[in-house]
């Protein structure tokens, strides 16, 4: 409904506000490599700075991802059979840019066994090597997301949502949905950008 997306873009316009403040970093859920751009899925790549930084954090990995190539790569273990389980993070803060903030990932591999979108977006906790990882990604504390099957969600709180049977409260988790096109299909070699506007838009 308008009264809901209204309330989400609230949300997010203030957690962007707040991020301007401090570092915020990229959060991926699936697998990714560093290269020319940032990325997440069953193999996707960052951006040059990056590159020179080391793009993912390798002290706390959630139970499928692997990282590969000196860190520049992210992956998801047994990627045909497990959907989730490979939430990642960038070793560097996200830069602001005219846009807002704003980053990109390259695939380099994918799986054809699940059809959705990777989960990719920013959080403003600092990846940690004793953080607590929650094993729905779109469930992290201080977290704004898009992708899956056209999902997006926000969450404001400084602590992991617990998800058991029932959804969780609007309270608790911000979420909005739109079906994707039949034809949008993830392909090796893409390239996909997440930008988190200073109007409370993520892209």
């Amino acid at each position: 409904s308008s009264a809901k997306q209204a309330q989400l873009a609230e949300l997010v316009q203030d957690i962007l506000r707040r991020a301007c403040a401090r570092s915020v970093y990229r959060s991926h859920q699936y697998c990714v490599t560093t290269h020319e751009d940032n990325s997440d899925v069953c193999g996707c790549k960052a951006s040059s700075s990056e590159q020179r930084g080391g793009a993912f954090f390798g002290s706390r990995l959630s139970e499928y991802a692997v990282l590969l190539h000196g860190g520049r790569t992210a992956m998801r273990r047994e990627p045909d059979q497990v959907a989730n389980g490979c939430l990642v993070f960038g070793t560097q803060p996200v830069q602001l840019t005219l846009r807002g903030l704003s980053f990109a990932v390259q695939v380099v591999g994918v799986s054809s066994r699940f059809k959705s979108l990777p989960s990719i977006g920013i959080t403003r906790r600092r990846p940690t090597s004793s953080m607590p990882l929650p094993r729905v990604a779109k469930c992290l504390a201080e977290s704004v997301l898009i992708g899956g099957v056209g999902e997006a969600s926000a969450r404001d709180q400084d602590c992991n949502f617990q998800m058991g049977f029932r959804a969780p409260p609007p309270s608790e988790l911000m979420t909005w949905s739109s079906q994707l096109p039949e034809e949008v299909k993830l392909n090796e070699g893409d390239i996909l950008e997440c930008i988190y506007t200073y109007e409370g838009r993520i892209q």
